[in-house]
């Protein structure tokens, strides 16, 4: 005869992943970042999206072949912020209508 016997299976209890401190951002990485946006805006315009590769863009801005994936984390993402970091540095043209319309000088608008 065989006997059978029930095994309980015991599940440890679910928690929350520890958090982990975030660290403060190196300013040479904040430096890199920016620089990679900016020979990376350069290409894109002077050669379109399409036709610039991440490797063109890291041989000219003198980093190593990973920092766009590091930084951005693919091509398409830093596309993105070289666009989103453009817009920014742009003008509505209602903000432009204020200041044309505002009273003062040249000078001090």
């Amino acid at each position: 005869m065989v006997t059978r016997t029930a095994r309980k299976i015991v599940r440890a209890p679910k928690t929350k992943p520890a958090q982990v401190p975030l660290r403060a951002a190196r300013a040479d990485g904040i430096e890199k970042r920016c620089h990679l946006l900016q020979v990376a805006g350069r290409l894109y315009a002077e050669k379109g999206y399409a036709r610039t590769t991440s490797k063109e863009i890291c041989e000219a801005a003198g980093t190593d072949m990973a920092a766009v994936n590091y930084h951005f984390g693919s091509k398409g993402a830093l596309y993105d912020a070289v666009l989103t970091e453009a817009h920014a540095h742009l003008f509505r043209i209602d903000d432009l209508e204020k200041i044309a319309q505002s009273r003062g000088s040249p000078e001090s608008k």
